[in-house]
Protein backbone atom coordinates (compact mmCIF):
# COMPACT_ATOMS: atom_id res chain seq x y z
CA UNK A 1 0.00 0.00 0.00
CA UNK A 2 0.99 3.24 -1.16
CA UNK A 3 1.81 5.78 2.15
CA UNK A 4 1.40 8.88 0.20
CA UNK A 5 -1.34 9.17 -2.45
CA UNK A 6 -1.60 10.99 -5.63
CA UNK A 7 -4.14 12.80 -7.84
CA UNK A 8 -4.70 15.48 -9.97
CA UNK A 9 -7.76 17.84 -11.99
CA UNK A 10 -7.22 20.71 -14.17
CA UNK A 11 -3.58 20.66 -13.28
CA UNK A 12 -3.89 20.55 -9.32
CA UNK A 13 -2.63 17.96 -7.36
CA UNK A 14 -3.57 16.34 -4.25
CA UNK A 15 -1.21 14.78 -1.92
CA UNK A 16 -2.56 12.50 1.12
CA UNK A 17 -0.66 11.04 3.65
CA UNK A 18 -2.25 7.47 3.71
CA UNK A 19 -1.34 5.50 6.99
CA UNK A 20 -4.63 6.34 9.12
CA UNK A 21 -3.65 3.54 10.93
CA UNK A 22 -0.99 5.64 12.66
CA UNK A 23 -2.86 8.96 12.82
CA UNK A 24 -0.54 9.51 8.92
CA UNK A 25 2.81 8.96 11.55
CA UNK A 26 5.79 10.94 9.84
CA UNK A 27 7.77 7.11 9.20
CA UNK A 28 10.30 7.03 7.12
CA UNK A 29 9.11 5.50 3.90
CA UNK A 30 6.04 8.00 4.67
CA UNK A 31 8.50 10.82 4.78
CA UNK A 32 10.51 9.76 1.77
CA UNK A 33 7.22 8.64 -0.53
CA UNK A 34 5.80 12.47 0.83
CA UNK A 35 9.13 14.00 -0.57
CA UNK A 36 9.44 11.95 -3.82
CA UNK A 37 5.85 13.35 -4.73
CA UNK A 38 6.79 16.95 -3.89
CA UNK A 39 9.06 16.79 -6.21
CA UNK A 40 7.38 14.98 -8.81
CA UNK A 41 4.28 17.42 -8.72
CA UNK A 42 6.65 20.30 -9.09
CA UNK A 43 8.21 18.86 -11.91
CA UNK A 44 4.95 18.65 -14.10
CA UNK A 45 4.87 21.64 -16.25
CA UNK A 46 1.01 21.57 -16.30
CA UNK A 47 0.54 21.38 -12.55
CA UNK A 48 -0.65 24.98 -11.38
CA UNK A 49 -1.10 24.15 -7.58
CA UNK A 50 -0.96 21.42 -4.63
CA UNK A 51 -3.22 20.57 -2.07
CA UNK A 52 -1.37 18.51 1.11
CA UNK A 53 -4.07 16.36 3.34
CA UNK A 54 -4.48 13.56 5.63
CA UNK A 55 -6.36 9.83 5.13
CA UNK A 56 -8.30 9.39 8.02
CA UNK A 57 -8.67 11.23 11.51
CA UNK A 58 -5.74 13.19 11.07
CA UNK A 59 -3.56 15.43 9.32
CA UNK A 60 -0.67 13.71 10.93
CA UNK A 61 0.15 12.57 14.46
CA UNK A 62 3.88 13.15 13.65
CA UNK A 63 7.04 10.84 14.70
CA UNK A 64 6.16 7.25 14.53
CA UNK A 65 7.22 6.57 18.50
CA UNK A 66 5.31 3.52 17.85
CA UNK A 67 8.09 2.10 15.93
CA UNK A 68 11.16 3.48 18.10
CA UNK A 69 10.91 0.79 20.43
CA UNK A 70 13.18 -1.28 18.80
CA UNK A 71 15.03 1.37 17.34
CA UNK A 72 16.24 2.69 20.54
CA UNK A 73 18.23 -0.39 20.70
CA UNK A 74 20.07 0.21 18.02
CA UNK A 75 23.85 1.94 18.54
CA UNK A 76 23.91 5.26 16.91
CA UNK A 77 19.99 5.90 16.90
CA UNK A 78 20.36 9.12 17.51
CA UNK A 79 22.80 10.21 14.68
CA UNK A 80 20.49 7.67 12.39
CA UNK A 81 17.45 10.22 13.41
CA UNK A 82 19.19 13.49 12.54
CA UNK A 83 20.24 11.42 9.03
CA UNK A 84 16.88 10.98 8.26
CA UNK A 85 15.91 14.87 9.39
CA UNK A 86 18.72 15.97 7.72
CA UNK A 87 18.00 14.01 4.34
CA UNK A 88 14.47 13.15 4.14
CA UNK A 89 12.15 15.37 7.05
CA UNK A 90 14.19 18.83 5.82
CA UNK A 91 14.29 18.49 2.38
CA UNK A 92 10.60 17.97 2.91
CA UNK A 93 9.70 21.26 4.30
CA UNK A 94 12.51 23.04 1.58
CA UNK A 95 10.41 21.75 -1.01
CA UNK A 96 7.47 22.55 -0.21
CA UNK A 97 8.73 26.19 0.85
CA UNK A 98 10.89 26.03 -2.38
CA UNK A 99 8.29 25.11 -4.66
CA UNK A 100 7.02 27.13 -7.96
CA UNK A 101 3.69 25.88 -7.34
CA UNK A 102 1.56 27.46 -4.36
CA UNK A 103 0.90 24.53 -1.48
CA UNK A 104 -2.37 24.23 0.18
CA UNK A 105 -2.85 22.26 3.59
CA UNK A 106 -5.94 20.74 4.19
CA UNK A 107 -5.59 19.73 7.85
CA UNK A 108 -7.96 17.38 9.06
CA UNK A 109 -8.15 16.57 13.30
CA UNK A 110 -4.38 16.75 15.02
CA UNK A 111 -1.49 18.17 13.14
CA UNK A 112 0.48 16.78 15.93
CA UNK A 113 4.73 17.62 16.50
CA UNK A 114 5.99 17.56 13.20
CA UNK A 115 2.87 17.38 11.50
CA UNK A 116 2.16 20.52 13.63
CA UNK A 117 5.42 21.98 11.01
CA UNK A 118 4.67 20.33 8.09
CA UNK A 119 1.39 21.95 8.02
CA UNK A 120 2.41 25.08 8.43
CA UNK A 121 5.32 24.89 5.94
CA UNK A 122 2.69 25.31 3.69
CA UNK A 123 1.87 28.50 2.23
CA UNK A 124 -1.66 28.90 3.09
CA UNK A 125 -3.18 26.28 5.74
CA UNK A 126 -7.25 25.81 6.10
CA UNK A 127 -8.36 23.35 8.88
CA UNK A 128 -11.83 21.72 9.48
CA UNK A 129 -13.43 22.62 12.52
CA UNK A 130 -12.08 19.45 14.54
CA UNK A 131 -8.64 20.52 13.79
CA UNK A 132 -6.15 21.34 16.46
CA UNK A 133 -2.62 21.96 16.59
CA UNK A 134 -0.17 20.86 19.42
CA UNK A 135 3.71 20.85 19.93
CA UNK A 136 4.39 17.70 22.35
CA UNK A 137 8.25 18.08 22.12
CA UNK A 138 9.54 20.08 25.15
CA UNK A 139 7.39 18.72 27.83
CA UNK A 140 6.31 15.23 26.91
CA UNK A 141 9.20 14.30 25.19
CA UNK A 142 12.13 16.13 26.22
CA UNK A 143 12.96 17.01 22.96
CA UNK A 144 12.64 20.39 20.36
CA UNK A 145 9.74 21.04 17.97
CA UNK A 146 11.03 20.52 14.41
CA UNK A 147 10.29 20.47 11.04
CA UNK A 148 10.64 24.22 10.92
CA UNK A 149 8.52 25.27 13.89
CA UNK A 150 11.09 27.27 15.91
CA UNK A 151 11.27 29.16 12.55
CA UNK A 152 7.81 29.95 11.17
CA UNK A 153 6.24 29.87 14.37
CA UNK A 154 8.24 33.07 16.03
CA UNK A 155 7.50 34.72 12.93
CA UNK A 156 4.07 33.99 12.88
CA UNK A 157 2.66 34.27 16.01
CA UNK A 158 5.53 35.93 17.98
CA UNK A 159 7.66 34.89 20.26
CA UNK A 160 6.15 34.96 23.63
CA UNK A 161 2.71 32.85 22.30
CA UNK A 162 5.22 30.28 20.91
CA UNK A 163 7.29 29.99 24.29
CA UNK A 164 4.20 28.97 25.32
CA UNK A 165 2.76 26.95 23.04
CA UNK A 166 5.98 24.34 22.99
CA UNK A 167 6.86 24.59 27.10
CA UNK A 168 3.09 23.79 28.06
CA UNK A 169 2.39 21.16 24.46
CA UNK A 170 -1.24 22.40 24.99
CA UNK A 171 -4.14 22.09 22.29
CA UNK A 172 -4.30 24.96 19.83
CA UNK A 173 -8.04 24.62 18.24
CA UNK A 174 -8.21 25.16 14.46
CA UNK A 175 -10.85 28.45 15.83
CA UNK A 176 -8.02 29.52 17.85
CA UNK A 177 -5.55 29.30 15.21
CA UNK A 178 -7.07 31.71 12.87
CA UNK A 179 -7.49 34.33 15.21
CA UNK A 180 -4.02 34.34 16.27
CA UNK A 181 -2.75 34.46 12.56
CA UNK A 182 -1.35 30.70 12.57
CA UNK A 183 -3.75 29.64 9.87
CA UNK A 184 -5.77 30.98 7.51
CA UNK A 185 -9.35 29.62 7.72
CA UNK A 186 -11.73 26.98 9.17
CA UNK A 187 -14.45 25.12 7.78
CA UNK A 188 -16.70 22.47 8.92
CA UNK A 189 -15.10 19.08 8.46
CA UNK A 190 -17.64 18.11 5.59
CA UNK A 191 -16.42 20.86 3.72
CA UNK A 192 -12.54 20.82 3.99
CA UNK A 193 -11.10 19.30 0.88
CA UNK A 194 -14.21 21.49 -1.26
CA UNK A 195 -12.86 24.62 0.30
CA UNK A 196 -8.75 23.40 -0.43
CA UNK A 197 -10.07 23.06 -3.93
CA UNK A 198 -11.55 26.32 -4.16
CA UNK A 199 -8.70 28.04 -2.83
CA UNK A 200 -6.26 25.65 -5.18
CA UNK A 201 -8.29 26.95 -8.45
CA UNK A 202 -7.74 30.87 -7.04
CA UNK A 203 -3.94 30.66 -6.55
CA UNK A 204 -3.90 28.34 -9.52
CA UNK A 205 -4.74 31.58 -12.09
CA UNK A 206 -1.60 32.98 -10.36
CA UNK A 207 1.00 33.91 -12.92
CA UNK A 208 3.83 31.43 -12.05
CA UNK A 209 6.58 34.54 -12.42
CA UNK A 210 4.86 36.51 -9.78
CA UNK A 211 4.71 33.81 -7.17
CA UNK A 212 7.96 32.73 -7.99
CA UNK A 213 9.58 36.16 -7.04
CA UNK A 214 6.69 37.18 -4.07
CA UNK A 215 8.47 33.77 -2.43
CA UNK A 216 11.83 34.95 -3.05
CA UNK A 217 10.49 39.10 -1.97
CA UNK A 218 9.33 37.65 1.32
CA UNK A 219 12.32 35.25 1.95
CA UNK A 220 14.92 38.63 0.86
CA UNK A 221 13.11 40.19 3.65
CA UNK A 222 14.39 38.33 6.63
CA UNK A 223 17.38 39.67 6.45
CA UNK A 224 17.31 43.04 4.31
CA UNK A 225 16.72 45.88 5.76
CA UNK A 226 13.88 48.78 4.87
CA UNK A 227 15.98 50.39 1.95
CA UNK A 228 17.24 47.23 0.96
CA UNK A 229 13.71 45.29 0.59
CA UNK A 230 12.63 49.24 -1.18
CA UNK A 231 15.44 48.51 -3.69
CA UNK A 232 14.60 45.11 -4.44
CA UNK A 233 11.04 45.75 -4.85
CA UNK A 234 11.75 47.85 -7.51
CA UNK A 235 14.05 46.14 -9.47
CA UNK A 236 11.39 42.99 -9.67
CA UNK A 237 8.56 45.00 -10.34
CA UNK A 238 10.93 46.31 -13.35
CA UNK A 239 11.25 42.92 -14.51
CA UNK A 240 7.98 41.82 -13.61
CA UNK A 241 6.19 44.62 -15.49
CA UNK A 242 7.49 43.84 -18.65
CA UNK A 243 5.93 40.32 -18.57
CA UNK A 244 2.75 39.68 -20.97
CA UNK A 245 0.29 39.28 -17.97
CA UNK A 246 0.87 42.77 -17.43
CA UNK A 247 0.13 43.74 -20.47
CA UNK A 248 -2.91 41.85 -20.71
CA UNK A 249 -4.03 42.76 -17.46
CA UNK A 250 -3.68 46.72 -18.44
CA UNK A 251 -5.43 46.09 -22.01
CA UNK A 252 -8.35 44.33 -19.97
CA UNK A 253 -8.40 47.19 -17.60
CA UNK A 254 -8.52 49.77 -20.54
CA UNK A 255 -11.37 47.74 -22.53
CA UNK A 256 -13.41 47.42 -19.88
CA UNK A 257 -13.21 51.11 -18.60
CA UNK A 258 -14.43 52.04 -22.54
CA UNK A 259 -17.26 50.02 -22.53
CA UNK A 260 -18.34 51.70 -19.26
CA UNK A 261 -18.20 55.06 -20.74
CA UNK A 262 -20.23 54.14 -23.79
Amino acid sequence: MSLVLHTSHDGIHTITLNSPQTLNAMSYELMGELLAALKEVDATLDARAIILTGNGRGFSSGAELGAMDTRMAEEGFGAGVATFMHTVCSPVVEQIRASRLPVIGAVNGPAVGGGFGLAISCHIVVAGRSAYFSLPFVPMLGLLPDMGATWFLPRFIGQARTLSMCLLGERLPAEEAVQIGLIQKVCDDAALLDEAQALAAKVAKIPESAFRELNASLKAAERNSLSEQLALEADRQGVLIEEPVFRQAVAAFLEARANRAK
